[in-house]
């Protein structure tokens, strides 16, 4: 599976929990590109979990091969627009979805989640794994 994607939390908590469809396509694409709110998503997991240190030490061997990318004016912008069209549309999803979803399109790539709510933001390539 070559290409570059942007990974919601669900994927990186799967590909964490071994699971091996995730971790095959993840292993053969050329980048995985992580939201910054994504990553303040596993690392509100990994403070609240049973095993904080081991799901810390997780995240950080994850950052030595995910890109990060940070939030921006220009992700800004997308959110802004994304949450004025699902509010018209009378289909919002959570906050922190829509800065996921900003990112995405900040980035130019392909969003990778398992949640359905994204097939209502408009403008993005979504895929579920």
């Amino acid at each position: 599976m070559v290409g570059e994607y942007l990974l919601d939390t669900n994927l990186f908590v799967a590909y964490f929990n071994g699971e091996q469809s995730v971790i095959d396509k993840i292993i053969t694409a050329n980048e995985i590109a992580l939201p910054a709110v994504a990553l303040g998503e596993l690392q509100y997991g990994a403070a609240a979990s049973q095993r904080p240190e081991e799901n810390q030490e997780r995240i950080r061997k994850l950052m030595t091969w995910a890109r990060l990318i940070v939030c921006d004016d220009v992700t800004a912008l997308h959110y802004g627009r994304i949450k004025f069209a699902l509010r018209l549309k009378g289909t919002p999803i959570p906050d922190n979805d829509i800065w996921i979803a900003a990112t995405a399109m900040q980035a130019d790539l392909p969003l990778i989640s398992r949640d359905e709510h994204f097939r209502h933001v408009e403008g993005i390539r979504w895929e579920i794994w």
